[in-house]
């Protein structure tokens, strides 16, 4: 089993969706995992707007695969919790959790310290498996 993994330390900077997504492809690719790239990108690009819509500091992303299963997490220091919000037909917001749930194979939040800073914070993580494809939430 290929066991493999990543982070990025990212500014409160609305390039950091693309600088995730690009990393993202590019370890999925070289790690034989190409066909979980466009799921795994939209929920990470998902994660990352929230943190620049509800926090103000630095973000941290973990990328990390173990056999099939891909898993990818976002900490950041906002103060609460993600809740379900009702989405209208022509927003683009409120669908987040939506989405975590209609494509993830599974998905939580822990409150968790920024590892080796003793900073308090939160994080938001989702796994994809081989078997899960970017079609199975594509009504979303």
């Amino acid at each position: 089993m290929t066991f493999w993994s990543y982070a990025l330390s990212l500014p409160h900077d609305p390039r950091a969706a693309r600088v995730v997504r690009d990393t993202l492809r590019s370890a999925l690719t070289v790690n034989e995992q190409p066909h979980l790239v466009d799921t795994a990108t939209l929920l990470a690009s998902e994660l990352v707007g929230n943190v620049l819509r509800h926090s103000n500091g630095r973000s941290l992303v973990r990328m990390r695969g173990h056999g099939d299963t891909v898993r990818i997490s976002v900490w950041d220091r906002g103060p609460g919790l993600p809740r379900r919000t009702a989405a209208l037909p022509d927003s683009t917001d409120g669908r987040g959790l939506t989405l975590l749930d209609a494509c993830a194979d599974r998905w939580g939040v822990v409150t968790a310290w920024r590892p080796g800073s003793g900073t308090p914070g939160k994080s938001v993580w989702f796994e994809l498996s081989g078997a899960r494809v970017f079609t199975d939430c594509h009504h979303i």
